[in-house]
């Protein structure tokens, strides 16, 4: 009940315009799962390290938090809501805006692949 007044889930479109309008998609699953299929553009920190590299993010930035459940990408929201930043999540799991939008996600390069080349 109270994370209902600070969070604000967004469907696949609202978010997509509010990306288009300059916010930032940040997926807060393990890299492994963001590198197979993700937003472009789209940044990575797994939800359990949100609170210790939260501060690679820029707090004049809008975020918009993504992940495989709806749950998932509320607690990433409220983690960041809660230190300060301009934040909504999208309200449906990444796998639903998949199905009905395959275009919507891109196979993204894993950091590890991209230093060993």
């Amino acid at each position: 009940l109270i994370l209902s007044h600070v969070l604000e889930p967004l469907d696949y479109e609202a978010a997509a315009a509010r990306v288009a309008d300059g916010a930032v998609w940040l997926d807060v699953r393990y890299p492994e799962e963001h590198a197979n299929g993700g937003f472009a553009g789209s940044e990575n920190i797994p939800v359990n390290m949100l609170r210790l590299q939260s501060n690679r993010l820029r707090k004049d930035f809008r975020y918009v938090v993504c992940a495989d459940t709806v749950d998932q990408a509320a607690i990433g929201a409220f983690l960041l809501a809660e230190r300060g930043f301009t934040v909504a999540h999208l309200g449906e799991p990444i796998a639903a805006v998949a199905a009905r939008a395959p275009e919507a996600l891109v196979v993204l390069p894993r950091a590890d692949a991209i230093q060993a080349s």
